[in-house]
């Protein structure tokens, strides 16, 4: 039996209040306008045995780099792949991590508008405040229209311009929630926020106070252990307490453990007691307990992840047993790159091929060498052993050949010097679309312009490419 079989049946014989957890998501999903499709996958987790494919993000502007796409859409087509296989009820969930509150992480994304790829950005408060908690500024609305006047034409084209529309009572953590549900709530996708869990996650807090520090122990000696064995550390833990406190603007204050009490970094002093009276929504996780949250609330059976996830969730083994939670198996994210007709064309001006400059394995051929400038030379030791005396007009004419050789010259030297210019500029366009600073694009570009080209096209397997450990989709191939 594979791991992901056995994290299935793990996940699914979980007692858990499956009925009231459903009731509490389809009722967010309620009020985010979600699709019906995406209301009837929630209800799915109501049954007995049901089980999530799970990925998840901290809010990011206008939905976030290809990588956020690529999460939910891998955690849709395993969610399927389980059902069918196994007949267990497979939900694919999105955690909209929105309870973040780095702000100059989340306020820009880069998308490639037709000329250049450009950087699009909110101005946010940085203040601490969870996303979750932060007004859509009413900046938005221009930068809405500055997308309405560059996106270029496509299928689906008004379709993602509206999905981008926030809601008037939108806040940041809101607004992301609301635009991936327009845009794959109708393939299933489930997004689910915090708040609407953390009656269900209790359990972790409640450990916490009992227990304080022992969950942070036990990821140090995954940790350390993995150190030993060469491998580089995921979650250098700077203090042993797991969790935030919540003041009444939504800012997250630091608590640590002191004696017999709990004091937060705004003054709070609390009790054990104190502690447990507070309500949910007091609490707020950190990057590691917000994994064993999602997997205390949700019957987890995969999650889909990142690099550095998959690095850390590792480590959380030792928890989830204290927790008493079986751990999910942890599938790798897929990569993806998408190919705009000018990225093809500028590649094929510079002899490479976009897909693999995509994948990293290809690089640009060098410039072709510069004019033989030996002819010219000897062009040019000719007229000097020209005579030099002579009537005035042949002294003349020597010397307008003298000058037309060296004017010579110069055009070559220049048109060389263009030529290197052109393709340097070439290289830099392909790369910001392609390699953006070097890495892969759904690291760093958001995909939405493409989606707008190509409909609903991206979601069907037949249309990738597979360039090793990369997807790669053209988008004119795709979109005929």
């Amino acid at each position: 039996m594979s791991d992901l079989d056995t994290a299935v049946r793990a996940a699914s014989s979980r007692e858990l209040p499956r009925a009231e957890l459903a009731a509490a998501i389809v009722a967010r999903l309620e009020q985010l306008g979600a699709p019906p499709e995406s209301i009837a996958a929630a209800k799915k987790i109501a049954r007995p045995k049901s089980v999530v494919v799970v990925a998840g993000q901290q809010p990011v502007l206008l939905g976030g780099p290809g990588l956020v796409w690529a999460k939910a859409v891998d955690a849709i087509e395993r969610a399927r792949d389980i059902e069918a296989r196994t007949g267990t009820p497979a939900v694919a969930v999105f955690w909209n991590a929105s309870e973040d509150h780095d702000h100059a992480e989340c306020d820009h994304v880069r998308m490639d508008l037709g000329s250049e790829v450009e950087t699009l950005r909110l101005p946010l408060p940085n203040d601490r405040r969870m996303l979750s908690r932060v007004p859509v500024p009413p900046e938005a609305r221009a930068l809405l229209e500055t997308l309405r006047a560059k996106f270029a034409q496509g299928g689906a084209r008004d379709d993602v311009l509206a999905a981008l529309e926030p809601a008037a009572d939108d806040t940041m953590g809101s607004w992301f929630s609301r635009i991936l549900l327009r845009l794959l709530g109708r393939e299933g996708l489930v997004v689910v926020e915090p708040e609407t869990l953390r009656p269900f996650a209790r359990a972790v807090v409640e450990h916490e106070i009992a227990r304080p520090g022992e969950l942070a122990a036990s990821i140090r000696r995954a940790d350390d252990a993995a150190a030993a064995r060469g491998e580089a550390r995921a979650l250098d833990l700077p203090r042993p307490e797991l969790f935030f406190l919540v003041d009444d603007a939504g800012r997250r204050a630091r608590v640590v453990r002191e004696g017999n009490a709990w004091r937060a970094e705004d003054g709070r002093v609390l009790s054990d007691a104190q502690m447990r009276a507070l309500p949910a929504g007091a609490f707020s996780w950190n990057v590691a307990s917000r994994v064993l949250a999602q997997d205390v609330a949700l019957p987890v059976a995969a999650q889909v992840c990142g690099p550095s996830e998959i690095a850390y969730c590792a480590r959380l083994a030792e928890a989830h047993a204290s927790l008493g939670v079986p751990a999910p198996a942890l599938a790798p994210r897929p990569h993806w790159a998408f190919v705009p007709p000018r990225a093809e064309r500028l590649c094929r001006d510079l002899g490479a091929d976009a897909a693999s400059v995509a994948l990293g394995t290809d690089t640009f051929a060098a410039s072709p060498p510069a004019a033989d400038t030996s002819a010219v030379a000897a062009v040019r030791d000719a007229v000097e052993r020209l005579p030099s005396g002579g009537s005035a007009a042949v002294q003349r004419r020597r010397a307008s050949l003298a000058q037309g050789v060296e004017a010579y010259a110069e055009a070559l030297a220049r048109d060389a010097a263009e030529g290197d210019g052109v393709r340097a500029e070439r290289r830099r366009k392909a790369l910001a679309i392609l390699r953006p600073d070097g890495e892969g694009q759904d690291r760093r570009i958001s995909p939405l312009p493409w989606f707008a080209r190509l409909a609903t096209a991206f979601l069907a397997a037949r249309v990738w490419q597979d360039a090793g450990p990369m997807r790669v989709i053209r988008i004119d191939g795709a979109s005929r």
